[in-house]
């Protein structure tokens, strides 16, 4: 299939899928800050228990009938839907049909329904484009980070597979060795690391420069590098770090909590240019429980942190603490580059416009499209969804860098595809923001957008490996049989959600799945071992009564 035109069928699944309607509600739970990153600590844990959890057996018989017919052949004409065989109950209306789509829940799904939870189910048998479970299908659901599979076809379709992010050096007065005044031009870039703009800057004294008498950092407009909905307490933790066109090391200080060498309390290692500060008030507690006794901390200023709470550990903590004002940050750091860098310290000035006389003498390029497209699905990078977004809202002329702008382009780039969002709530990209709204057929006509079209082949790519890498590399369930190395999807946790959206292979099969789970609170672990989510026991009891599924496809 060629360019961005998916088979007829193909659009005929992804259309019809406008039609489902049943109902759910949502709670939260509760977990400390100091998970730092949910998708790729928590969920990604070497400790965690693979072992299988086995499905409920339940009567051959109990299955109901398929979903979706093959559509008929139609001549399509602008405007026009598609028309398909109605002669069951169970067929999918067109996406002009208000009609609510009858629930496809076999007794074998309801043997293992989480009964204290909420959930929204989609599956489809990509081989006969029938659904074979539709459960609160088109029920609002928090996304989480399965959202980034929306932000990832956005990007992908609206950037194009040629975009770049670039930070460059532009000048006034350049005359080797005294160059008058430098601009740095900064364009957001998540993966722009002190290391690279260090040899940029080391470029100059190849060039001959010596002295430089002015320095600017220039950038467009951040009307916000927060989107509505972020938690308050995420914002001292690098997975919330701010998106800003001004932008360098994932606006994230690394530093360590250490135990002193008497053992009578603790202290904070951190880099000389952390540019930074921590006050340290925790009490030192050796032997207690992270229960009774657990750090945390609070941002008390631009740049300033204050660690309070107790400790109990006896070895190093590593501290992953996001940035707050990253206009100064960069500001201090740009200063100590330069000055590494041999040249006389400055502390650089801020713009919003380059002068139209400024030359540009050096240009540092970002990672390839498909890279950092991967990079995000794979370890749910929420910087790299957000700077992308931020850039959806700018391709419409915008001088200004938001998220409102951003993700209403997302919405009507996704919109022109096909993907239905007539009913979702989109506020950024990463799918922090506790306001975003997506159901699950949302979710499912992405994925056939992204599986049957040549042109997004790389996100599926892309997606994380069961047991192979990723966020579903140490994920419980899925790094054992018979799970390993079958599933390509993209997770969704955050406190009190645990999503999953993508694909299953199961021989020469293929399965689209999502499966959204609001309002949880995360159990007791019992033996130091947690047990595999509802996701993961779906899958397998999906894989378990595949027979049964053929044989009601036929």
């Amino acid at each position: 299939m060629k360019g961005l035109q998916a088979t007829k069928m193909t659009k005929a699944l992804v259309r019809s899928l406008a039609g489902l309607s049943i109902s759910f509600a949502f709670g939260v739970g509760a977990t400390p800050w100091l998970s730092l990153d949910v998708e790729s600590t928590v969920t990604a844990s070497p400790s965690a228990s693979g072992q299988p959890l086995e499905a409920t057996e339940v009567p051959d018989n109990a299955l109901v009938e398929p979903l979706l017919p093959e559509p008929t052949p139609i001549k399509e004409e602008r405007g026009a839907e598609p028309a398909f065989f109605a002669d069951t109950p169970s067929s999918i209306p067109p996406a002009s049909s208000l009609s609510p789509l009858k629930d496809i829940a076999p007794a074998w799904y309801l043997a293992i329904k989480p009964k204290q939870t909420n959930v929204a189910v989609l599956a489809v048998d990509l081989k006969t484009q029938q659904v074979i479970i539709s459960d609160n299908s088109e029920r609002a659901m928090l996304p989480a980070s399965v959202q980034k599979l929306l932000l990832a076809l956005a990007a992908q379709h609206t950037l194009g597979p040629d975009f770049r992010f670039h930070t460059q050096l532009f000048v006034q007065g350049f005359k080797p060795p005294v160059l008058e005044r430098l601009y740095i031009g900064f364009s957001g870039d998540p993966l722009l690391t002190s290391a690279e703009l260090s040899a940029l800057l080391g470029s100059l004294k190849q060039q001959g420069v010596r002295t430089i008498n002015q320095v600017y950092l220039v950038s467009a407009v951040d009307k916000s590098d927060k989107a509505p909905g972020w938690v308050w307490d995420d914002l001292g933790v690098c997975y919330a770090s701010p998106v800003a066109e001004f932008s360098l090391d994932k606006n994230c200080v690394k530093a360590s909590l250490r135990p002193t060498e008497k053992g009578d309390g603790t202290y904070v290692r951190l880099a000389k240019d952390a540019a930074i500060s921590i006050e340290n008030q925790l009490n030192y507690r050796p032997g207690a429980s992270f229960k009774e006794c657990s750090p945390h901390l609070s941002v008390v200023g631009p740049n300033r942190y204050l660690l309070h709470g107790c400790y109990s550990g006896k070895q190093a903590l590593p501290l992953s603490i996001a940035v707050t004002d990253t206009d100064a940050w960069l500001q201090e750091k740009v200063a100590g580059l330069l000055k590494a860098a041999g040249f006389n310290s400055h502390t650089p000035k801020r713009l919003h416009t380059l002068p139209a006389n400024a030359h540009l003498i050096a240009d540092h390029q970002s990672a390839t499209m498909d890279s950092l497209l991967s990079e995000m699905l794979k370890e749910s990078d929420n910087l790299i969804a957000d700077a992308l977004l931020k850039q959806l809202g700018k391709r419409k002329g915008q001088d200004e860098s938001d998220f409102y702008q951003g993700s209403k382009e997302m919405a009507a780039n996704l919109t022109l595809l096909g993907v239905d969002l007539s009913s979702a709530n989109l506020v950024d990209g990463s799918g922090l923001s506790r306001y975003n709204l997506l159901n699950a057929r949302q979710l499912m006509q992405t994925l056939l957008l992204i599986h049957h079209t040549e042109a997004y082949a790389s996100l599926k790519d892309g997606l994380p490996v069961s047991g192979k890498d990723g966020t579903l590399l140490y994920k419980r369930g899925f790094n054992s049989l018979p799970l390993k190395d079958r599933v390509q999807a993209k997770t969704g946790s955050m406190q009190g959600v645990s999503n999953l959206a993508g694909f299953l292979r199961s021989g020469d099969r293929e399965y689209a799945f999502v499966v959204l789970e609001n309002g949880l609170v995360e159990p007791e672990s019992q033996n130091g071992k947690r047990k595999p989510g509802f996701a993961a026991t779906l899958l397998k009891a999906l894989l378990q009564h595949e027979p049964q599924i053929m044989s009601a496809q036929k």
